[in-house]
């Protein structure tokens, strides 16, 4: 069997690149979708499934920030006056949570897809020696092969080609599993040396951004992924809200909470469990779906929406824990949902849609969308609590900054495609 490319995007365990496949156009390009759910799966086996990737996930999440690695980051060069960008499609029709994209590699290229492998086992027998991975999916799925210094051509906002060098690209000789038949590849958005985002944005203005449409949108609805300043048809003003950026933990992103509201009123959260120091804190993950809150935080938060639900006739479904049956909920209670409010440092406030933290579950039946995790432990905000927002992540100034947006709308005008050489 033939080497394969495999190319990582979303926050991943090591940050590094493994790469995919498109083809040429007027400007860099990658699209973001779901990988396909099982053939003939319900809603229901689809968010179990869900549930179980995103468990297996914080069992690396929790093994990595329990060893507190820190590792040099990659110079930062002055920020050109330009960018390229990566459109993102929902991918609701496959029944997964996960967003994910397309890549375009080689000569000629091709067209590959990317997703998250959540382990991964690497040796590096000697200098002389390439190193070898063997990434592990949850359902069984696995790749293994070895780690390649490449440079990926990128087409600028204002038309031109640039290289990116001295990319880590995983290079597969053997994979096998059905997470393989849907996808080629993750790219690396980690908080590491090595990662896709770090050499991007040295070269490009120190930050990048993206925006996630609403998980249950249709199929060719868009969202993009720029690396640099962004052109001005996405957001022609600075971004409203902003909170300090903690890159210690990599390679995962930190924020500061000072607590979360329903309703208006602050509930009752110990402060230990915002505190990275204590044992807990918050990152913002891309590749985790669901929202995982500290067993304390869990508790109140979840209590407090539960009883402003309470109208709602409450059904058994796992994994969740609260769960309600809408075809059966007052009119008035369906439509005045509880409105939860995530209150970052530096007075910025995430304020989700109901429908990121209140979800569809089952065909009539909605549960609520947070899971517990235990204390100690560290709390992250999902990609469902983060969608229809526009986050930028500036590197260069340790800030985050964000506000809501439809996200899709303008960036089929402005994308294109990129190849790997």
């Amino acid at each position: 069997m033939s080497p394969r490319v495999f190319l990582f995007l979303l926050v991943c365990s090591h940050g590094f690149l493994a790469l995919a496949a498109g083809k040429r156009s007027t400007s860099f390009r990658l699209k973001l979708f779901r990988r396909p759910a099982s053939a003939g799966s319900t809603q229901l086996e689809r968010m179990q499934e869900l549930f179980r990737d995103d468990q297996l996930r914080q069992a690396i999440i929790h093994d990595r920030l329990g060893r507190r690695l820190h590792g040099r980051r990659a110079s930062e060069v002055s920020p050109p006056a330009q960018s390229f960008m990566m459109p993102l499609n929902s991918g609701v029709y496959t029944g997964n949570a996960q967003f994910f994209v397309r890549f375009l590699l080689g000569k000629p290229a091709q067209h590959f897809v990317l997703t998250s492998l959540p382990f991964s086992l690497i040796e590096c027998p000697s200098p002389t020696t390439p190193c070898a991975f063997d990434y592990r999916y949850g359902d069984g799925s696995k790749a293994r092969g070895v780690f390649a210094n490449e440079s990926a051509t990128v087409v600028l906002s204002n038309g031109k080609h640039t290289k990116l060098r001295h990319l880590v690209v995983g290079c597969s000789s053997d994979s096998t599993g059905s997470s393989f038949q849907a996808s080629d590849g993750v790219l690396g958005l980690g908080n590491s040396n090595i990662s896709f985002a770090t050499i991007a944005t040295a070269h490009f203005g120190g930050r990048f951004s993206y925006c996630l449409v609403d998980h249950l949108s249709p199929r060719n609805a868009s969202d993009f992924l720029v690396f640099g300043h962004r052109p001005a048809v996405l957001s022609p003003s600075p971004l409203p809200r902003e909170t300090a950026l903690v890159l210690d933990l990599e390679p995962f992103y930190a924020v500061g909470v000072d607590g979360i509201s329903v309703d208006g009123e602050m509930l009752a959260i110990p402060k230990d469990v915002w505190d990275l120091s204590a044992g807990g804190g918050t990152i913002l993950d891309s590749g985790t779906s669901l929202t995982v809150l500290a067993q304390p935080a869990y508790r109140a938060v979840a209590s407090a929406l539960d009883r402003r639900l309470a109208g709602i006739p409450r059904v058994k479904m796992d994994p969740f824990e609260y769960c309600y049956n809408w075809t059966t909920a007052p009119t008035k209670a369906a439509k005045n949902l509880p409105r939860m409010v995530v209150h970052l440092a530096g007075s910025a406030s995430l304020k989700p849609p109901a429908k990121s933290y209140v979800i569809n579950a089952a065909e009539g039946v909605k549960c609520l969308g947070i899971v517990a995790t235990p204390w100690p432990g560290v709390s992250v905000i999902g990609n469902i609590l983060q969608q229809e927002h526009l986050w930028e992540f500036d590197l260069k100034n340790k800030m985050l900054r964000f506000k809501r947006s439809t996200c899709g709308k303008s960036t089929s005008r402005i994308a294109g495609d990129n190849e790997l050489n």
